[in-house]
């Protein structure tokens, strides 16, 4: 509850948001986990289980801003974020549910980006209202590499 009350504050505490994420997250990362088993790439992701680090988003840097690399890396610089810092996934019990919260943290900045949405409290609950109807749907399309 303290976690959720810091990040409702102050948003920009993303080691609170990681918490409160992975302490609600259980039922959605678990559908994740299912349609990710069945497909293709999906289980490749499992399988590698690739990060999207530092190293992967300065190279974003090098493309146009117009682009959605291009977009994504100015997002992440303008508020001097750094991957290599993000909080590790500490309260999911199982391996494979770890990597999909994991996998949900690397990309949550893109969606800022695809939704224009600002990184407020109301930013914040608008993109987690995607994400919750994107899993009740199982909206997920597309390459997941």
């Amino acid at each position: 509850m303290g976690a959720a009350l810091g990040a409702l504050s102050d948003p920009s505490r993303a080691d609170l948001v990681a918490a409160v994420s992975e302490a609600t997250g259980g039922p959605a990362y678990a559908a994740a986990l299912d349609k990710m088993r069945s497909s293709a790439d999906g289980r490749w992701l499992l399988e590698n289980r690739p990060d999207i680090n530092g190293t992967v988003l300065a190279s974003l840097g090098d493309l146009p801003d117009h682009t959605v690399g291009g977009a994504w890396a100015a997002f992440l610089g303008r508020r001097g974020f750094d991957a290599d810092d993000r909080p590790a996934v500490r309260y999911v019990d199982s391996e494979d549910l770890a990597y999909v919260a994991q996998r949900h943290r690397e990309t949550h900045d893109l969606w800022h980006v695809l939704f224009d949405c600002p990184t407020t409290v109301l930013g914040e609950l608008c993109l987690k209202a995607v994400e919750v109807e994107q899993a009740r749907r199982g909206r997920v399309r597309g390459t997941w590499r």
